[in-house]
């Protein structure tokens, strides 16, 4: 079993390499498994790919004009159409509480991440964006896994928001992306008037103690 070229050697030259085991033989190659490519089109996460939160508005302002509809194929089409280039994705979804946090990091999870989104119809009362917005700034900073993940909100702004404190809680390191749905324009309720006079009041009382 050596290679046929090895006979012609001259008799002492082959029996010196047969009595010190230098002959060549012809051995199979270990077999190299190789996994088999997806499609062009599949969820394939990587450390180095960008990873996204996608804040989702559940509540009951987002019943009008089929806002919900469009918010939900605005999120489907994000996902399905980044989906080659994207890292793991997480979602929260908004209305008076926040969501839990969904993720997708394999294609099951992916694939059943799109199926809850798509099937999605409870709407709860009121918007808690700013608390979302910063609940998700909260969540990349603490948790290892969402280090680098920009922030995508899908809402129809119905919301009163502190931009200073927004502001704050993204800092220099975090991206916000917004998709506002319809033209809602939002009034100083009674109640949000009180909240301001009330914290410039205490902000006062501070300085001057």
């Amino acid at each position: 079993h050596v290679y046929s070229w090895q006979w012609l050697l001259p008799d002492e030259v082959f029996l010196r390499r047969l009595a010190q085991r230098t002959l060549w033989f012809p051995m199979a190659k270990a077999p190299r498994i190789r996994r088999i490519e997806g499609n062009e089109g599949d969820f394939l996460p990587t450390p180095t790919k960008q990873r996204a939160y996608v804040l989702f508005d559940t509540s009951a302002s987002m019943s009008m004009h089929h806002r919900f509809a469009f918010a939900k194929a605005i999120v489907l089409k994000f996902l399905r159409e980044n989906r080659r280039e994207m890292g793991e994705v997480f979602l929260r979804t908004f209305d008076a509480e926040i969501g839990p946090l969904e993720t997708a990091s394999d294609s099951a999870s992916y694939a059943e991440m799109l199926r809850r989104v798509a099937r999605r119809h409870t709407l709860g009362n009121g918007t808690c964006l700013e608390r979302a917005i910063v609940q998700a700034c909260r969540d990349i900073r603490e948790r290892r896994a969402l280090s680098g993940a920009e922030i995508l909100v899908v809402t129809d702004g119905a919301a009163h928001l502190d931009e200073a404190n927004v502001r704050l809680a993204l800092g220099r390191d975090i991206e916000l992306h917004c998709v506002k749905i319809g033209n809602v324009s939002v009034a100083a309720t009674d109640h949000w008037i009180d909240d301001q006079f009330r914290a410039v009041r205490d902000a006062r009382t501070r300085r001057e103690e």
